[in-house]
């Protein structure tokens, strides 16, 4: 494969992966309900992209550690949405 064309791939790669954090916020900000996601699951999300973070931080890896601080506000904005939206008002 070209070698021009390896970066290009993980940098699309990268940026399909944080865009689609932005859906799912929007998404939430708009109903204002979150009771169908899984806090857990996002939980452990953010715990993984936070020992990545620190890898790369570590190997200073600026790439990666830039990727891994867009992926931990991410996970930060959602689990804050799914603190103020998980449970329905009645």
């Amino acid at each position: 494969m070209n070698e021009n064309v390896l970066p290009i791939l993980g940098t699309l790669g990268n940026a399909l992966l944080i865009a689609a954090y932005i859906p799912q916020i929007v998404k939430m900000i708009r109903s204002k309900k979150a009771e169908d996601v899984s806090m857990l699951m996002w939980i452990l999300w953010f715990l993984g992209d936070t020992c990545f973070l620190a890898y790369s931080l570590i190997e200073k890896d600026i790439y990666s550690s830039v990727l891994f601080a867009f992926f931990s506000f991410g996970n930060i904005v959602i689990l804050t949405l799914i603190a103020l939206y998980g449970k329905s008002k009645k």
